[in-house]
């Protein structure tokens, strides 16, 4: 494994000298990211951007979107213990809960915790997904402080096509989806239907002797519908519905048990979109989404039942050909049952704008602030600028950016029976960060580097032994980069990035973040219809409470190939080398895993 580790760290040396993250080419001049609310082509993102397109998380074989992020530069995903064990997301070092996470647009971080558990979010219907890291505050508010994650859906596309995947696997694993898409001169449609089932193993560390399968079922039904709507209108609805059980273990120490969760969550989301004049564009938004979860035969049994609801209507005017205003207005309520707390909500009004203004061609700068008025906290202002540089004939993209953050303590961190605290005051933040992308011989490589630095004051964490939170200060900073080579039958994608974290209060790291990061992946496809991709991941020491993790490495591997016209078979190995590793002290993890399937499209 040292081997190993030294090759890979050469192979990054040569290759980065490095850039932001993009699993589609970030230098391709037509590419728009969506995650600025107007759509802004890459050129004129003022920041570090990761975008994962549909071909990237087909060719993964990976049925959760956690596992997809798992090659994102900066952000690092935890799950304790096999399939549907809780999976955090930490993004620039910042905590799980100031990652926003937008399903077309429906903010779903769970009201109570201010985090989304992603370990039930299945990758059936998803598009793209973008990952925009630093604060995003000024545009999206709370829960934004460390970035936003935006997934967006497929949409029906021409010529009626209908699709059945079937896999089975290790674990007695086997998955099955359906799906639809069509187009017609009105209406389109896409949507799915997906059964996941395993009998898994301990989410407990076998190291410590436990040997009882947790297993877990998923059931994800995902459409979304679109028609035309007046001249130059749309109407877009978003549905996502899901049933899971998961078996998981929660004696302490951490030992085999018969305790079971299930969670039923849903996300719907509707967009009225229309020009008013040639210059103004209005659209309204209505999300809603809600998480109820029940655990039986454990420790502490719970019934927790969580929704949020969501207005915005925003307005996006050309001001002259050069500069792009948006204004909007945000209404969200999140309410929650909490024990013996009863019902508690956090209500929240917001005005945002944002100045998107090209000064002269390569030169942009991009300006935005916002002002929530809680129900709790009272109002608090956030702000961002930044600008990027992008001449065409230089094929290289500069960039910097300044902003504020903001979080407000979560329902949880408020009322939860004894590990709650009313006195909480609100986390802000305040960081920058500065890069540049480059592409070079043609497009075939492309390179970057990032750095950002973030100060959080009020940062709200929950020390032992008593585990009630409190405010403390803390700081992160690193580097991320990230280097492609294309070749005409294939690429190589590689990823490094440094995270400093530090606790002010205790001068540790914080926890479950590790210092290093790293990824690599080859992708080869020797005729038009065969793939074979090979990932490996280095995930670096971090602390887990009091204890320090080892690094680890696993590296996956995945092939297709097109048996017929309609018929497509693959397979992939998880853990290829059998590696023995934890991600949460005490938590198992899957040893080598093999799986196969088929998809037909009729």
């Amino acid at each position: 494994m040292t081997l190993l580790r030294r090759s890979f760290a050469v192979v990054v040396l040569v290759l980065c000298i490095a850039a932001p993250a993009r699993a589609q080419d970030a230098s391709t001049p037509d590419l728009i990211i969506q995650g600025t609310k107007t759509g802004t082509p890459i050129e004129q993102m003022t920041g570090n951007v990761t975008v994962i397109d549909e071909q990237t998380i087909k060719s993964m074989q990976v049925p959760t979107v956690s596992e997809v992020l798992r090659q994102v530069p900066g952000l690092d995903v935890v799950q304790s213990g096999g399939p549907g064990g809780q999976t955090s997301l930490f993004l620039r070092g910042g905590n799980s809960n100031h990652a926003l996470v937008l399903i077309d647009g429906v903010k779903v971080n769970d009201p109570t915790t201010g985090a989304f558990d992603m370990a039930h979010l299945t990758v059936d219907q998803i598009a793209r997904i973008e990952v925009l890291p630093g604060s995003q505050s000024p545009l999206y508010g709370s829960e934004a402080l460390a970035g936003v994650i935006n997934i967006v859906t497929k949409r029906g596309h021409a010529g009626a096509n209908d699709q059945l995947t079937l896999e089975g696997g290790a674990y007695r694993t086997w998955r099955g989806v359906l799906s639809h898409s069509d187009q017609g001169p009105i209406w389109d449609e896409a949507l799915s239907i997906s059964r996941w089932a395993t009998r898994g193993f301990s989410k407990a560390s076998a190291n410590n002797g436990n040997t009882e399968p947790d297993g877990y079922a998923n059931t994800t039904f995902a459409a979304r519908l679109g028609r035309g709507a007046g001249v130059g209108g749309r109407l877009d609805l978003t549905l996502r519905v899901t049933d899971a059980t998961t078996d998981f273990d929660d004696a302490f120490p951490l030992a085999d048990s018969p305790a079971k969760s299930r969670n039923k969550a849903a996300v719907i989301g509707v967009t009225r979109s229309a020009p008013l004049t040639p210059w103004w564009d209005h659209r309204i938004f209505l999300g809603w989404s809600r998480d109820h979860l029940t655990t039986t035969e454990s420790s502490f049994d719970s019934d927790l039942d969580a929704q949020s609801r969501q207005l915005e209507w925003r307005h996006t005017l050309s001001v002259g050909p050069d500069n792009l205003l948006t204004l909007g207005y945000e209404y969200q309520s999140r309410l929650a049952t909490i024990a013996a707390a009863g019902k508690q909500r956090i209500v929240t009004n917001a005005l945002f704008v944002q100045d998107q203004l090209a000064v002269f061609e390569p030169f942009f700068i991009t300006v935005g602030g916002r002002t929530d008025d809680y129900n709790r906290f009272g109002r608090h202002n956030t702000y961002k600028i930044g600008s990027s540089l992008a001449p065409e004939s230089w094929h290289t993209r500069v960039f910097v950016n300044y902003g504020t953050g903001f979080r407000g303590p979560t329902l949880n961190d408020l009322y939860f029976p004894s590990s709650s605290n009313p006195t909480l005051q609100p986390e802000r933040s305040k960081g920058y960060e500065a890069g540049l992308t480059h592409s070079a011989a043609s497009g075939h490589l492309t390179v970057g580097a990032t750095y950002f630095r973030t100060h959080v004051e009020n940062l709200i964490e929950y020390p032992a032994p008593t585990y009630i939170p409190v405010n403390t200060t803390a700081e992160t900073k690193g580097v991320e980069t990230n280097a492609e080579i294309k070749t005409p039958k294939g690429r190589i994608q590689a990823t490094y990035t440094y995270t400093g974290t530090r606790d002010d209060a205790t001068n540790d790291q914080l926890v479950r973040r590790p210092r290093n990061k790293a990824n690599l992946a080859f992708l080869f496809a020797p005729q038009p219809d065969a793939e074979l991709r090979l990932d490996y991941r280095y995930v670096g020491e971090r602390l887990d409470g009091t204890d320090t993790l080892p690094s680890y490495s696993v590296v996956n591997l995945a092939a297709s190939q097109a048996w017929t016209p309609t018929i497509t078979v693959f397979a992939r190995v998880d853990n290829l080398f059998d590696r023995d590793y934890e991600e949460l002290t005490n938590y198992g993890t899957a040893g080598r895993s093999v799986y196969a399937g088929l998809t037909t499209n009729f």
